[in-house]
């Protein structure tokens, strides 16, 4: 015998006890990967960055730092923090001391400026040009102090 549900298709189902905690781990779950979605997003955008863009610059009147990065490399991310740091300090000190502006960006794998230099073969590879021809790369421990000293010798 049938049991009449007057329209309501849900009357008789009951969420048992592990269901509910089923679809409330998903739900985490999925906020979760959310947030971690959105969090890597944020990671891989830089304020500074200029993946694609042509660099030009005042070779006589400002210096070049770049920062040659691989999205996806860890080395490159690991990296980024001092990049960070040293973005913060940099051009105050090489216009105070070298008095030359210095302009710091991040570039891509295979960035027009490698075809007029040596191509970058390890990530992350910083380099300092003084031209698209001539540039001196950065081969020190990647520390804040490292980076800053590297950069401030050789604007």
């Amino acid at each position: 015998m049938s049991k009449k549900n007057n329209g309501n298709l849900f009357t008789n189902i009951r969420p048992s006890k592990s269901g509910s905690n089923t679809n409330l781990l998903l739900l985490v779950g999925g906020v979760v990967l959310l947030i971690g979605v959105i969090y890597m997003l944020v990671q891989t955008r830089s304020s500074h960055e200029g993946f694609e863009a042509p660099l030009e610059w005042d070779h006589d009147k400002e210096v070049m730092v770049v920062f040659h990065k691989m999205k996806g490399c860890p080395h490159c991310d690991d990296f980024q923090a001092v990049w960070d740091e040293v973005y913060d300090i940099v051009p105050g000190e090489v216009s105070s001391k070298k008095n030359k502006t210095c302009k710091m960006v991040i570039v891509a794998p295979n960035h027009p400026i490698e075809k007029t230099s040596a191509p970058v073969t390890g990530f992350p590879t910083l380099r300092i040009y003084k031209t698209p021809a001539d540039y001196v790369e950065f081969n020190g421990h990647r520390t804040k102090e490292e980076v800053v000293d590297f950069i401030l010798k050789n604007a």
